[in-house]
């Protein structure tokens, strides 16, 4: 399913680290196993998959991103992305 949605939170875990949860848009019934990825795009970067951190059936989806040497996404996901985005 390819869907918009907002990022409801982003939190530090470790210095390379943070956790980013995004909100399931209203009506969406999006389901998942355990270990299924996903497809994330951000604003002005190309798609990169990320493994949902998150028990299948919750509303809210949650990653755990960690900051790779030159890699221009999670680079932004971990010093720039905020709530809202």
């Amino acid at each position: 399913a390819l869907f918009e949605s907002e990022v409801r939170g982003v939190s530090r875990l470790t210095h390379d680290i943070v956790r980013i949860q995004i909100a399931l848009p209203e009506g969406l019934n999006f389901q998942f196993l355990a270990g299924q990825f996903a497809m994330l795009r951000f604003d002005g970067f190309e798609a990169r998959s990320y493994s949902m951190a998150n028990m299948p059936g919750e509303r809210t989806l949650e990653f755990f991103v960690r900051k790779m040497a030159g890699g221009s996404v999670s680079t932004f996901v971990n010093e720039r992305l905020i709530p809202g985005t």
